[in-house]
């Protein structure tokens, strides 16, 4: 667990698997990788993922803080 210096704490924990929950990873995802379509010209592999496989086999890390998902 991390320590902030507001006190606030995170963990990395793994992803969950609820539709809900899938649907906030899908937007990490397009939020992190968005920046290099314009550079490299095409959608980079991670965009095109099979992120439920990859939860469901317990492949995907996220980091919540408060409860939140942030990353």
């Amino acid at each position: 667990m991390k320590q902030f210096v507001n006190g606030a704490t995170a963990a990395r924990k793994p992803a969950m698997t609820d539709q809900a929950a899938q649907s906030g990873y899908h937007e990490i995802v397009q939020a992190a990788y968005a920046p290099c379509v314009v550079r490299i010209g095409s959608e980079p592999s991670p965009m095109h993922d099979d992120y439920a496989t990859l939860i469901g086999a317990g492949r995907v890390l996220v980091v919540e803080k408060v409860g939140i998902v942030q990353g």
